[in-house]
């Protein structure tokens, strides 16, 4: 891991701060003691090609300590009548390329994420990123209503990127359970 220190003008549309201390990941190896130190991945800019990470405010739970809440077993009875099934295959095992996919992403993004602040290009970016090693799919009825981007290496797991079907949100708490099932 290198480190590296920046300075330059605050452009908080590409998460860019007057200053900042970045890491460079070497090595996949390196991605729970990068994540321990309170770096984030860096994707504000689709160009940049390095393993990346900027140093933010973060929160890490130790799940080991973790226990279930009233609001988690709150959550899980709400959406019982969904039957929500849980799968978790390394990136390289998911058909990533799929078209409905990709637009089931795109499709939140574009609702969700504020002046296109998540296009398709850094969606791609994204999607290439060596930290992103995990696709957590959530289905009910066999189709997916939810999808989770997580970086998970050793005993570290990293939540990056959500992804549901916004319908729900009327009726179910779907961020809040893909979160805690995760």
């Amino acid at each position: 891991m290198k480190l590296l220190f920046s300075e330059y003008q605050a452009l908080y549309a590409t998460y860019t701060f007057a200053y900042a201390v970045y890491a460079v990941c070497e090595q996949r190896s390196e991605l729970p003691e990068i994540y321990k130190q309170g770096f984030l991945p860096y994707t504000g800019v689709p160009r940049v090609e390095e393993e990346l990470f900027y140093l933010a405010r973060s929160l890490r739970v130790d799940l080991s300590r973790s226990v279930d809440l009233t609001e988690n077993r709150r959550v899980a009875r709400k959406l019982e009548p969904l039957l929500i099934s849980l799968e978790c295959q390394p990136k390289e095992q998911a058909n990533l390329a799929d078209p409905s996919f990709r637009d089931f992403c795109l499709t939140y993004t574009a609702a969700r994420f504020v002046d296109g602040s998540l296009d398709a290009s850094r969606f791609e970016a994204i999607l290439a990123r060596e930290c992103f090693t995990h696709l957590f799919t959530f289905k009910s009825d066999g189709r997916p209503i939810g999808y989770v981007f997580a970086g998970v290496e050793g005993d570290a797991l990293h939540y990056w990127f959500s992804f549901f079907n916004s319908a729900l949100l009327d009726d179910y708490p779907i961020g809040k359970y893909m979160m805690w099932r995760t």
